[in-house]
């Protein structure tokens, strides 16, 4: 309750609105999962990852007045190109590939004509194709929240040339816990599938649960992803590491205030000054040395 108030008061003094344009010229990849009508899901979610139909549409509708909705192929050509997006710019992602991507979100963007990135496990896409690929695609049934997308229904999601697919790869391990070697099968398997299913020249990769390591971030790039996706909350420029993207997750007791504070960079700033406030009290108690050499991995890893 105490965070609802504090970005409450944020909005109220125009601070949030300030903080936006202050971060105008990053880009906010936002990082969703399942959007669903619902209720009981969304309460007795643990991870929050169960979002609301009517929240998200009203978190649509505050995008489409107040920022740029653009592709994550747009951001990634421009960045090529060297050519100027447009300020507020933000893409919108969409992890795990659950069905109700394309009975209850894909209905969404297409009404407001807005581009997304679905990121499908492509092992359960692959059985999926059996289980629901014959089943009317009209209407959001509940067994839609826990089934995957089959091959059918992302072939009818691409003939919405702003809907993207993506891999979330094989099987979803967490690709640093796991050998050099499974992980490298996990994306070159899940790559090619891909790419040979969308005939996309283009496949991103959203890392699961968001973690990568450097290692993994190379067999990325060598695999030949266009990209790859974190869940570290910040924006992006054109300096931004390809295969480090920052993306910020949003969560289904996210209300107005706080959603609008997160486009805006607010929360990933509270983190980097509680970071700093960390640092500080974990000093004060080292050698120089020891100073020294934690001053150089917060500088590594922070994002400014």
């Amino acid at each position: 309750m105490l965070k609802k108030y504090f970005f409450a008061f944020l909005h109220y003094f125009g601070l949030i609105k300030l903080a936006a344009w202050l971060n105008r010229k990053k880009v906010m990849i936002l990082c969703y999962h399942c959007v669903t009508p619902r209720p009981d899901l969304i309460s007795s979610d643990p991870w929050k990852m169960f979002l609301g139909a009517d929240s998200f549409a009203s978190q649509l509708d505050f995008l489409k007045k107040n920022y740029n909705v653009i592709s994550l192929q747009e951001y990634i050509d421009a960045r090529r190109c060297c050519r100027p997006l447009p300020p507020y710019s933000v893409v919108l992602t969409f992890d795990d590939g659950k069905r109700n991507f394309l009975t209850v979100i894909a209905p969404f963007l297409a009404n407001l004509n807005l581009s997304a990135t679905t990121f499908v496990v492509v092992g359960n896409t692959d059985k999926a194709f059996f289980v629901n690929g014959s089943r009317n695609p009209h209407g959001w049934k509940p067994e839609d929240d826990r089934q995957d997308l089959s091959w059918e229904d992302i072939n009818r999601l691409m003939k919405n040339e702003k809907i993207e697919i993506g891999s979330h790869t094989l099987t979803h391990p967490s690709l640093s816990e796991i050998s050099c070697d499974e992980a490298e099968s996990e994306l070159k398997l899940s790559y090619e599938h891909l790419l040979n299913r969308t005939q996309s020249a283009n496949v991103a990769i959203a890392y699961p649960h968001g973690q990568a390591s450097e290692e993994i971030m190379k067999l990325a790039e060598t695999v030949g992803y266009s990209c790859g996706l974190t869940n570290i909350d910040a924006g992006n420029d054109f300096e931004t590491n390809l295969f480090s993207l920052n993306r910020t997750v949003i969560k289904s007791d996210d209300d107005p205030y706080l959603f609008a504070a997160r486009l805006a960079g607010i929360t990933w700033r509270l983190k980097q000054l509680k970071n700093l406030v960390r640092v500080s009290n974990v000093k004060a108690g080292m050698s120089k040395d020891e100073k020294l050499k934690l001053n150089e991995d917060f500088i590594k890893n922070a994002s400014f």
